[in-house]
């Protein structure tokens, strides 16, 4: 068996490090901001061969979706790297995630939601979300070179589904446009914007989803 010098002192930054660098694009920004949650502090210095479920469990407490995801994605990369010789928690004892409650936004909440905001970026960021109805992460990197004024067109291609949408717009839509930078990005804060599950001041945050009626915003409710 080849001996590994590194194994005492690896702890789980070390394992977070390497993970991240070989995933690419949007993936490998999703995990670099996935493994700045501050749940996962208690773990960085921590090394693997100390490591136990007690660890674990305590960071999964607050049964926050994200750290159990990608918790679970950390030490199955630490398993598959033969970093651990068994896991910390074996799968059948990992907690169920659970999702937080999903339902249609009303015009009456999202209006409340948008009053409610003094960022202005952030509420064009919301207006745009209500009125193109795609996802943050489209939203936030959105371009001027995306907006087609001879048309009144919004054209993007979404990250996930990789398809074109053309949205046409109207003189609303058109004010907010004129609010946003005309040259480059549209949002300077685009990270931020992709959602990190922080909850805005009325405990929601914006998602997008399609229904057979058009384009609806979601609440998400923050559930514990």
């Amino acid at each position: 068996m080849v001996s590994d010098p590194d194994a005492p002192t690896r702890n789980w930054q070390c394992v977070m490090k390497e993970l991240v660098k070989l995933k690419h694009g949007v993936t490998k920004t999703r995990w670099e901001v996935a493994i700045k949650d501050h749940v996962l502090d208690q773990l960085r210095n921590l090394a693997l061969l100390q490591t136990n479920s007690k660890h674990f469990v305590r960071a999964l407490s607050p049964r926050k979706v994200s750290t159990n995801v990608f918790l679970r994605r950390i030490q199955n990369f630490a398993l598959a790297m033969n970093w651990l010789m068994v896991p910390v928690i074996p799968k059948a004892q990992w907690p169920a995630v659970r999702y937080q409650q999903k339902r249609a936004m009303t015009l009456a909440e999202h209006q409340a939601l948008v009053a409610l905001e003094r960022h202005p970026e952030r509420k064009a960021f919301y207006l745009l979300a209500w009125h193109l109805g795609p996802s943050q992460s489209d939203v936030a990197d959105l371009n001027a070179d995306n907006i087609y004024w001879q048309t009144n067109v919004v054209s993007y291609a979404g990250m996930k589904s990789n398809e074109l949408a053309f949205v046409h717009f109207g003189e609303e839509l058109a004010a907010i446009l004129r609010t946003l930078p005309q040259a480059g990005a549209l949002f300077s804060y685009s990270a931020a914007a992709k959602g990190r599950g922080s909850c805005h001041p009325v405990q929601a945050t914006l998602s997008v989803s399609r229904s057979g009626r058009g384009h609806f915003a979601q609440l998400s409710l923050c559930v514990g």
